[in-house]
């Protein structure tokens, strides 16, 4: 009877483990997917908005704000956690491509809360070299206005007015990237 209870319990174990594993899985497939939003259906950005006015701290510790960034060029803004796998992605994919990108300014922002942990990413990530990007965690309350909590990363692209025109959470392909970043 022992064995029984035990075999019994050990089969509901598997299978709520099974479940619990596919919510998840289902869960985690809707972030790898792209997820447009065209209408900007969200009420915190919508298409058009000027880039706010940012309060930054670089990974080396410097104040930084948007008149560092250069005028006349689009901006990819990536809101990011320095330990997310996409988040990492993302770079790789940009410092892959480069010349797609010698004229935009890239910005990948963290909360204030993992700015310590800037360092150490941009040391893994190799970012260093790359001129037009900015690695710094937000000390302002961008990311508590304009973060959607919809997957990170959170992509925006703003044009050459500095003027949103997309957002993608979790991942995007280079062409669709390049697409939204070069409209007048």
């Amino acid at each position: 009877m022992r064995k029984f209870k035990i075999t019994i319990f050990s089969i509901l174990t598997l299978l709520l483990v099974n479940v619990s594993g596919f919510a998840q899985e289902h869960d985690i497939s809707k972030l790898d997917t792209p997820i447009s939003t065209d209408t900007f259906k969200a009420e915190k950005n919508k298409k058009g908005d000027a880039l706010p006015k940012l309060n930054l701290l670089t990974w080396e510790d410097q104040p930084m704000n948007n008149d560092q960034f250069a005028k006349g060029e689009p901006v990819l803004l990536v809101m990011f956690n320095p330990g997310c796998g996409h988040c990492k992605e993302i770079l790789t994919k940009v410092k892959g491509n480069l010349g797609m990108f010698k004229n935009t300014t890239i910005v990948f922002v963290a909360g204030q809360p993992l700015h310590g942990e800037l360092p150490r990413f941009v040391g893994e990530m190799r970012a260093d070299k790359i001129p037009n990007l900015f690695i710094a965690s937000d000390h302002g309350d961008f990311i508590g206005k304009h973060f959607e909590y919809n997957g990170i990363p959170q992509i925006m692209l703003y044009n050459a007015e500095h003027q949103l025109q997309h957002i993608y959470y979790s991942e995007a392909s280079l062409l669709d990237l390049q697409r939204h970043l070069f409209v007048k």
